[in-house]
């Protein structure tokens, strides 16, 4: 029965490091690459 519970364990710090790493790649497309806000959000 330890099976079921080691999918809700999974995770840990990857999902906020890839919410980090993904406003920073905004943030340096809007700024260095002069992109417009909607293009660099769909990137």
């Amino acid at each position: 029965m330890m099976f079921g519970n080691t999918v809700l364990q999974l995770g840990g710090q990857a999902p906020l490091v890839s919410l980090v790493a993904g406003i920073v790649v905004i943030v340096l497309m809007l700024v260095i690459l002069d992109l417009p806000a909607f293009v660099s959000l769909v990137v």
